[in-house]
């Protein structure tokens, strides 16, 4: 009888054991098949049919993402970017055939700050004369503004270069700020607070001020449209016009799911008539040039 008992007893733990490790088994595939559905539009048919990487395959089918999934809005310009920055390793200076303006011309961008990383700060001169012209002039110095800090991973030393290799072009030292600031340029550097953002504006060159205190707001990363505006209102009131219109991109982009009623509500919180119509210019713009569909250089 006690030799029945420890078979039986045997029998149950082998069945409770491969009961176990079946429900396992099917939680991993469940897991597995889930975090596909769930992965970012970057790991999606970048490929052409020889295997080779393929930057107008991978930007179409962002567009589709987002398209699909307006969520994904939030993400889009730094996807392009990122899109841009493999284009550039795998193709080189053939990248450049490829760009397109979706998203706030993000693939360019892209190209163009992976291109300084693999060769150099020496390279700008080149890129600014012989890349940047055209239709595409001002969203490539952008472009060439994210490279310098990318590279330098200095904003004075950043914005020094622009002022020497582009003659002061605003757009530059847009680039050397949206990368310090709004961690798009994928940075190792942690997120600036506050106080040390606003010296920066502070202490900038003059020409540079303006663009300073426009990405001012993403450094509130996670803040409310109370606290943003509130920064502009009163901490960047020596830029409180660059502030506004700034935060109305930002709140655009980056906290509305790209939904112009939401933004334009945010902006409705400044009590200053001249902030909110700044703001809401600001949501204009970038619901133009960061759509998915955007087809016109900014």
């Amino acid at each position: 009888m006690s030799s029945l008992k420890n078979i039986c007893l045997g029998a149950s733990i082998l069945a409770i054991l491969l009961i176990f490790v079946l429900v396992l088994f099917h939680h991993t595939i469940d897991s597995s098949e889930s975090s596909k559905l769930h992965e970012s539009p970057k790991h999606i048919h970048h490929h052409d049919a020889a295997g080779i990487f393929d930057p107008a395959i991978a930007l179409a089918n962002l567009k589709v993402s987002v398209m699909t999934s307006p969520e994904l809005m939030v993400s889009c310009h730094m996807e392009t970017h990122m899109i841009g920055n493999r284009a550039y390793s795998e193709l080189g200076s053939e990248a450049y055939a490829y760009i397109n303006p979706i998203c706030g011309g993000g693939y360019l961008h892209g190209v163009v700050e992976q291109s300084f990383r693999e060769n150099g700060v020496g390279y700008a001169e080149q890129v600014v004369h012989e890349v940047c012209t055209g239709e595409i002039t001002e969203s490539c110095l952008h472009g060439v503004g994210h490279g310098l800090h990318e590279v330098l991973g200095s904003i004075d030393a950043a914005i020094d270069a622009c002022a020497s290799i582009t003659q002061l072009e605003s757009d530059c030292f847009d680039g050397v700020f949206m990368d310090a600031f709004d961690m798009e340029g994928m940075t190792d550097a942690p997120l600036m607070d506050i106080k040390t953002a606003l010296r920066e504006c502070e202490n900038t060159l003059d020409a540079a001020r303006q663009s300073c205190y426009f990405y001012l707001p993403r450094i509130l990363t996670h803040g409310t449209a109370e606290e943003i505006t509130s920064l502009c209102n009163n901490e960047a009131a020596a830029g409180w016009g660059a502030c506004a219109q700034g935060s109305g991109v930002y709140f655009m982009k980056s906290v509305s799911g790209f939904v112009r009623e939401t933004a334009v509500s945010y902006c409705n919180v400044y009590d200053d008539t001249n902030m909110e119509s700044l703001c809401i210019a600001g949501v204009t713009a970038y619901e133009l040039y960061g759509s998915a569909e955007n087809t016109k250089w900014h």
